[in-house]
């Protein structure tokens, strides 16, 4: 995951194969150790329907990347929890995104007001504009639903 946020910080662009893989493991785990597969599928597929739905909202900055690696935390959060139900996991899941990725663009939003022109990495406040990997917020919304969830 780590790997993943430097990746996408440095150069935008997340690894499809560490995706795949991950996704791998927790359905395997799921599926196969923890006998809840249809569970891990469940919260897959409601992740990647939010994903999409979150995707077309206006001025929202959520990439295909982005959208991979929140269905792979929601199945990895189903087999941490593998007694919640996985629709309640997912809007969970979404919901402490939002927040955290607003609280985000707000802090670089207050930064602009300030400075004009910040270049680091990928991060880029140009005329107003701003641009951010969305990895930053996936990642804090792991360690925080780590904290919340126990």
């Amino acid at each position: 995951m780590i790997a993943n946020v430097v990746t996408d910080i440095k150069t935008l662009k997340t690894k499809n194969l560490w995706h795949l893989l991950f996704s791998l493991i927790y359905f395997l785990i799921g599926g196969l150790i923890l006998k809840k597969g249809f569970a891990v599928l469940l919260a897959l597929f409601l992740a990647f329907g939010l994903g999409l739905l979150l995707s077309k909202i206006p001025h929202v900055t959520l990439g295909v990347g982005d959208i991979k690696m929140l269905m792979v935390i929601a199945m990895y959060e189903q087999v941490v929890r593998v007694d919640q139900n996985p629709v309640y996991l997912v809007i969970v899941l979404f919901l402490t995104y939002i927040v955290v990725s607003f609280i985000h663009m707000s802090i670089f939003k207050f930064v602009s007001l300030f400075k004009k022109g910040i270049t680091f990495y990928s991060y880029k406040i140009e005329k107003g504009v701003i641009t951010t990997p969305e990895a930053v917020p996936i990642f804090l919304t792991v360690i925080t639903l780590s904290f919340l969830g126990g």
